[in-house]
């Protein structure tokens, strides 16, 4: 459980050392406030330092790093920061204990994002991990927000990390058509072995705390992965719908079914090289509920969320839903992972839903196809005929 804070306080998120403790345990908040001018001014004054309350965030797998939750509270009510600035050491606990009347240079000052007031968007925004080019191309990035547009998603939030040129010329031309957000993500922290996929977990929590107030529901899933709605309803008009009937439910959790890519295409499918639409072939029996589930919640109603499900939310009472998968359920399209004759040979079923897609998803791919392949280099997306046996 998150410490028992009474607001205000700021909540800052990082990556901690768990094999430190004395860094987790002494660690200070150092406020920054806007003075008659609006410039941003501290003084050494001690009520503008607060005694910061680090959690690590409950995914860290382990390992030597960890995303963490930095809490630091606000002593004058009366006042609101603009900025804060994290501390640890013996200088600080001697200058606490009114030993030094001089506190050290900042080696960090942190804007605070603000709650803000103006009207909640009504769509969805999607929080993507962090993005390195070892698993996404250009085209199936296109494919993955086209077909997420379509569902109803309209705000797309990335963190880059490395991609090729052409993948970052993709992401810059969404981000000049106003339909994502793109935020550089470079930690000196080797991934898989100090700390969990590019500290990942940061990075979630980041993107439900900055869409908090600016969108009704956020999904968060990956780029090779799509909530798929079974019946003739949008992906809104299936979240409003749940909503009415699970006034305190915080999130809707999908159900996995792996579209493993070892499969052969469709042979009935013939349009644009799309491997949402050439790859019906899913498994037969779906991953049992939070595992390798993705989930869209509604972001003022969660405290930490994870990459499966969330792990808390603000309130006791509220709760998770699982969403049956005859009513919707994730796709997710990808390699076999533990062997490729176990995958291949697993029980499947033919699962052509996306095909009620196919003529708005291909109208759209060929539309930003028109730009992409001029302004970015790329190649043409192949197209895929019927193939004809004699």
């Amino acid at each position: 459980m998150m410490p028992f804070l009474k607001p205000p306080a700021v909540r800052v998120i990082g990556v901690a050392r768990l094999r430190r403790p004395e860094i987790l345990e002494n660690a200070f908040c150092r406020f920054w406030f806007a003075d008659r001018e609006n410039k941003i001014t501290a003084t050494n004054s001690k009520e503008f330092l607060a005694k910061a309350a680090t959690v690590p965030i409950r995914e860290h797998w382990d390992m030597d790093y960890s995303a963490c939750f930095i809490f630091c509270p606000i002593a004058n009510k009366s006042r609101v920061p603009e900025a804060v600035s994290l501390y640890a050491g013996e200088n600080i606990e001697t200058f606490i204990k009114g030993d030094s009347s001089f506190l050290p240079e900042a080696g960090n000052t942190l804007s605070i994002n603000k709650p803000r007031a103006e009207k909640r968007a009504e769509g969805i925004a999607a929080c993507v991990k962090p993005l390195y080019s070892k698993f996404v191309q250009a085209w199936s990035l296109v494919e993955w927000i086209e077909l997420n547009r379509i569902m109803g998603v309209s705000r797309f939030h990335f963190y880059h990390h490395e991609s090729s040129e052409g993948l970052k010329c993709v992401l810059d031309e969404y981000v000049r058509i106003g339909v994502a957000t793109l935020l550089d993500w470079n930690l000196p922290l080797v991934s898989q072995v100090e700390v969990r996929t590019e500290n990942m977990f940061s990075s979630l929590n980041d993107c439900l705390y900055r869409h908090m107030f600016s969108h009704k529901y956020v999904a968060f899933i990956d780029i090779d992965e799509y909530v798929v709605v079974k019946k003739n309803e949008s992906l809104m008009g299936l979240l409003r719908r749940l909503e009415v009937d699970n006034i305190d439910v915080a999130s809707f959790v999908f159900r996995n079914a792996f579209f493993y890519l070892q499969w052969a295409d469709d042979p009935a499918y013939e349009g644009l090289d799309l491997v949402t639409l050439k790859k019906t072939k899913r498994i037969a029996a779906m991953n049992d509920a939070k595992n390798r589930s993705k989930y869209i919640c509604r972001p003022e109603m969660v405290s930490e969320v994870g990459n499966h499900f969330l792990w808390e939310m603000a309130k006791k009472r509220f709760s998770q839903a699982i969403v049956h998968p005859n009513t919707a359920s994730l796709h997710h399209y990808r390699n076999c992972e533990f062997g490729e004759e176990k995958c291949v040979g697993t029980e499947s079923v033919r699962d052509t839903a996306l095909w009620a897609h196919r003529e708005e998803l291909h109208a759209r791919v060929q539309e930003i196809e028109a730009v992409l392949v001029q302004k970015c280099h790329l190649e043409p997306l192949r197209k895929i005929k019927i193939r004809r046996f004699s």
